[in-house]
């Protein structure tokens, strides 16, 4: 990965947020942008990232401490993320796996393995999570397994099975509520 698919993603991720939080253009927006845990982490972890994917790994693990220190975002430097990251709350975000883009993180949601080594594309034992995913406040997807593009995963909700695209899922363990609506992706896109 070369220095500018880091910096398009870090640019997507930053245009991402404003619309989210529909911020004011000038220099508050900015300035809100430059500072929030909800920005910063991202950041530090797509540089993190890129260190460990072009063999500097003990300066990405470097950064990934700094990141978990300063913002509480505790995102491996393996994990791959892709463009227009937003993060609703930075503090308690633990995320091992590869995700999608377009992903809408809520606070301490855990992303990761601990349910067997079988790998489905994110490394043995972790998960894949499609594009336009949005994981809730302190929902957990755990193990091998894929969640499709266009899933909204609810609130508290345990996920330990594929969830197919275009699904609505909430509960412990998760279960399909109802499909996914074009208002749903449209609503997490665009605040």
């Amino acid at each position: 990965m070369d220095w500018s698919v880091t910096r398009g993603r870090i640019r997507a991720d930053f245009v991402r947020t404003r619309e989210v939080l529909s911020l004011d253009p000038g220099i508050r927006g900015a300035i809100f942008l430059m500072i929030s845990p909800a920005t910063v982490g991202p950041v530090l972890h797509r540089l993190s990232h890129h260190c460990h994917v072009n063999g500097m790994r003990s300066l990405g693990w470097l950064v990934y401490l700094i990141n978990l220190y300063l913002t509480g975002m505790d995102v491996t430097p393996a994990s791959d993320i892709g463009e227009g990251l937003f993060v609703g709350h930075a503090n308690g975000i633990a995320i091992s796996a590869r995700i999608g883009r377009n992903a809408m993180l809520l606070g301490q949601c855990a992303i990761g393995g601990g349910r067997g080594t079988r790998d489905v594309g994110g490394g043995p034992g972790l998960p894949v999570v499609g594009d336009d995913v949005m994981v809730g406040f302190r929902a957990t997807i755990l193990g091998p397994l894929t969640i499709g593009d266009r899933c909204m995963i609810g609130a508290c909700s345990l996920v330990i099975d594929d969830v197919p695209p275009n699904t609505v899922v909430a509960g412990n363990p998760a279960r399909r509520l109802r499909d996914c609506t074009d208002d749903d992706v449209a609503a997490r896109r665009h605040g």
